[in-house]
């Protein structure tokens, strides 16, 4: 399944980017986090499809830039 693109950051209109790791190269529990490149506004998510999918909406769910 493709997941959407990615919006601007609601804050500041900058670009929105997905980023991954690990605490531990042994362990399997992986995280990411999706944040924005100009103000640093950014969430996380457990590194599964379920939790970057998720991520992905809610990170688009928000207000727009533009709107406010």
């Amino acid at each position: 399944m493709k997941l959407p693109n990615l919006k601007p950051c609601p804050f500041c209109g900058g670009e929105a980017k997905t980023s991954q790791g690990t605490t531990d190269p042994d362990n399997e529990f992986e995280f990411g986090w999706i944040g924005c490149q100009k103000c640093q506004c950014f969430i996380n998510y457990i590194n599964n499809p379920t939790g970057k999918r998720l991520a992905t909406e809610v990170w688009n769910r928000r207000v727009n830039y533009e709107q406010r």
